[in-house]
């Protein structure tokens, strides 16, 4: 019994730090926007910044993934790659941001899993034209994802596309972070 009134602190700090870092993620749902300082909300605050908004969570609830707020303007992958591994917000850092992978960019726009449809692609417009900064994702339009240079559309409809002679391409890209 000794050995185990020892461990009793030790497994308390554990929980609460096991609470501490995945109460945030736990109440994020898509669409939440992410603010500075970590904290995700459905609206808009005024004493906090805005620096994106939610796309994804686990069905555990234990992560997830935001894309930025800003829809910059077509460029090249090599650019793409750049823009986004140096992107910074009030609270995070470069290298903080990405080019999503196909899965991630898949998971922005409208999902038919096992039959069960959602519209999440209207849902983040929705909410990123209610955040003064915000732009929306682009309908039909190729978005560079980081696998090998390829561009990927589909966000507004089932199913995507691919192009795969990219040597010259200007497609648009969109970083997302995760949480």
């Amino acid at each position: 019994m000794k050995n185990l009134s020892n461990l009793i602190p030790a497994m308390l700090i554990f929980a609460a730090a096991v609470i501490y870092t995945n109460s945030a993620s736990q109440a994020a749902e898509v669409g939440d926007i992410m603010y500075h300082d970590g904290t995700f909300d459905k609206t808009v605050l005024d004493d906090k910044v805005p620096i994106g908004v939610v796309f994804w969570v686990s069905d555990r609830r234990d992560h997830g993934y935001v894309l930025t707020l800003e829809q910059p303007a077509k460029m090249a992958y090599s650019s793409a790659i750049s823009y986004c591994n140096s992107y910074k917000t009030l609270g995070t850092s470069a290298g903080d941001w990405k080019l999503p992978n196909a899965m991630e960019i898949l998971r922005m726009g409208n999902e038919r899993i096992n039959g069960v449809a959602n519209t999440k692609f209207n849902t983040i417009n929705a909410k990123l034209k209610t955040i003064p900064n915000g732009q929306e994702l682009l309908a039909s339009q190729y978005y560079w994802i980081e696998s090998r240079g390829y561009g990927l559309t589909y966000l507004d409809k089932y199913g995507f596309t691919t192009s795969t002679d990219n040597a010259a391409k200007m497609y648009y890209p969109r970083c997302v972070k995760g949480f």
